[in-house]
């Protein structure tokens, strides 16, 4: 797992074994201590997050955080095939990998433009997180928003805006949903609370976005109407769920969730909300995503002991591993 997938939240469930229990009453003392207490260590948390990374899975090649071209035949995703964390792209089948980044410390979570000639993704050059663009082919990146805490970018259904979690800087230790113009229109709220928002992503429509939010003790799915700020809390319950992502006929969302007391893949019907599980495995299954026509989704697990890419149908049928075939040589 990368340190871009949960903040706080994910230093305290992937930090190694020795250090679980401390992390968590860490986070849990952090949690109530004041603003201006909890922002001073974000920047320092912020900052160690993907040396972290790097040390847990450094014997390990891990490949995750993977997303559907808009025709569906590819999946961009990133690896640490070659030492560093990288973005990358292949065929669904694993087959024709390409490699679009080369830095030497961590990109991470690419997110395809609706065009697919586009992605976004997040860089870590500096102590913090910045994000960028760059085309399908690997050329012309450039930066989308400086390095001052960003993570989780999503497109908008047109294109033209990236949603993102933001931390301000370090000036909102909790995080909160922004959206960003690619052509250069500055980044505006779409929340502004005392408490943790993250993972935003578009409705099909584009008219919402869903997020999870921390409600009590625990992360809960919200949809959010961008024009009227009209919330919507979807999941109402003593356990997480995050992650959320729409079916592309907005009918149903998939999500991951600790529900029973592992984490795995849920799927629930936005006008029952009757909730199916789609994964179960003692593996950590989590960012499910549909495929374009709604048929497949694709996950990334650690059920094989390394970060790898899933794929089955939408039902939870047919889960098979999706392995890169990699070059002979690096």
């Amino acid at each position: 797992m990368c340190g871009s997938d949960e903040g706080p939240e994910w230093f305290a469930a992937k930090a190694a074994p020795t250090g679980q229990a401390f992390a968590v009453h860490f986070f849990d003392w952090l949690r109530s201590e004041s603003r201006p207490m909890r922002n001073s260590f974000l920047l320092l948390i912020l900052s160690l997050w993907p040396t972290v990374a790097v040390v847990a899975d450094e014997n390990q090649l891990s490949v995750a955080h993977p997303d559907w071209s808009p025709d569906g035949k590819q999946l961009a995703f990133e690896s640490t095939w070659d030492g560093a964390r990288n973005i990358y792209v292949m065929n669904v089948d694993g087959s024709g990998v390409r490699q679009l980044t080369f830095g030497e410390t961590m990109d991470t979570y690419p997110r395809y433009a609706p065009d697919g000639q586009w992605l976004v993704f997040l860089s870590r050059r500096q102590p913090l997180f910045s994000m960028h663009l760059i085309r399908a082919d690997g050329k012309d990146e450039r930066a989308l928003l400086p390095a001052d805490g960003n993570l989780e970018p999503a497109f908008s259904p047109d294109g033209q805006w990236v949603a993102y979690r933001s931390y301000l800087g370090g000036d909102d230790a909790d995080g909160e949903i922004m959206i960003v113009g690619v052509s250069g229109e500055k980044p505006r709220r779409v929340t502004e609370n005392a408490v943790e928002d993250g993972y935003p992503v578009y409705s099909p429509d584009g008219q919402n976005l869903f997020f999870h939010r921390t409600v009590g003790d625990y992360r809960q799915i919200i949809r959010v109407d961008l024009a009227t700020g009209a919330e919507i809390q979807l999941t109402k319950s003593n356990f997480n769920s995050w992650h959320a992502h729409p079916s592309p006929d907005g009918r149903n969302i998939v999500y991951d969730s600790d529900r029973d007391g592992n984490r795995n893949i849920y799927a629930m019907n936005l006008n029952s909300h009757q909730v199916t599980q789609l994964t179960i495995d003692p593996g950590r299954d989590e960012y499910p995503k549909f495929s374009p026509d709604g048929d497949r989704i694709t996950f990334h697990s650690d059920r094989s002991g390394a970060t790898e890419i899933l794929i089955m149908d939408a039902d939870g049928k047919g889960q098979v591993p999706v392995s890169p075939q990699w070059p002979k040589q690096k």
